[in-house]
């Protein structure tokens, strides 16, 4: 019999992804709805800017962060390199990934939800 050996770091993922998915889907899909509607970009630039965003979003949530643009640049490298599907789905997926594995390595989860109302209540 093998035994499953879980990582901390999977396990408080998985725990972040499963409270926090849908409130970060829901953003990210706003944010997108905001910049671009139902019009695809027609370049990269505008992926671009929104990838700005998410790190600018992140960056604001958790200053004690320090690889955030690393980590959301190789999140949504595979993005631009596939090129398939709905482009606002799979953005919507890759930020909200590259989130939730960034506030993981720093944050508990009610840490981020503090923090999280605390960012809503200065906006």
């Amino acid at each position: 019999m093998q035994e499953s050996v879980t990582n901390p770091l999977d396990d408080k993922i998985r725990l972040m992804r499963e409270a926090k998915q849908s409130f970060f889907s829901e953003f990210y899909g706003k944010m997108w709805d905001d910049a671009i509607g139902n019009n695809p970009p027609k370049h990269n630039f505008a992926i671009t800017i929104l990838i700005k965003r998410v790190k600018d979003n992140i960056t604001s949530l958790l200053p004690e962060a320090k690889e955030v643009f690393r980590e959301v640049d190789n999140e949504f490298r595979s993005l631009q390199r596939n090129g398939e599907g709905n482009p606002r789905d799979g953005f919507v997926k890759k930020a909200t990934e590259a989130t939730i594995k960034i506030a993981a390595k720093h944050v508990s989860l009610e840490e981020l939800e503090h923090r999280l109302k605390t960012h809503e209540e200065r906006e």
